[in-house]
């Protein structure tokens, strides 16, 4: 027998196992997770330009909203950057900020730091993470389960 067509509220509640934007049901509100996107649409996410770990190749790029990366502006998405490096995960969040100062506006204020500032953690199972905040106006965390001094060195390899 032929299948009939779930109801459209079955159909919008179903999700792909993917990660896609289509599962994040973006016509039912925002997102609430990130997502798969290509590197090109992060490009256009941040205004036309995007940082990048130099010499490095990227796995996975997503997007997701800044509620749910700590530190990030809220209000604003951010595009995740994985890298792979000798068995090693990194991971690169970053957002685009204006460099007028108005944490309504979205500036650096917005994420509670200044061009230049630098914020170095500790986190569960020997993660380290860097935040920190260009001249140009990106709000950049990169984060991976290597020594503080290893975390720095590939940090200034952000571009």
């Amino acid at each position: 027998a032929p299948r009939k067509a779930a109801p459209a509220a079955t159909r919008r509640a179903a999700r792909p196992a993917d990660g896609t934007a289509a599962a994040q049901g973006r016509a039912d509100g925002p997102a609430t997770a990130f997502r798969r996107a290509s590197l090109e649409d992060a490009v256009r996410r941040l205004g036309g330009s995007i940082r990048l770990l130099d010499g490095m190749r990227s796995v996975l790029v997503e997007v997701g909203p800044g509620a749910l990366v700590p530190g990030a502006a809220r209000d604003r998405d951010v595009v995740r950057i994985f890298y792979a490096d000798s068995g090693r995960q990194l991971v690169l969040d970053q957002q685009r900020l204006t460099l007028d100062g108005d944490s309504a506006a979205g500036g650096p204020a917005s994420v509670g730091m200044a061009p230049g500032d630098t914020l170095l953690t500790g986190g569960p199972g020997g993660e380290v993470r860097m935040r920190w905040v260009d001249r140009y106006g990106f709000w950049l965390s990169l984060t991976a389960r290597v020594g503080a001094d290893t975390l720095r060195r590939l940090a200034a390899r952000v571009r």
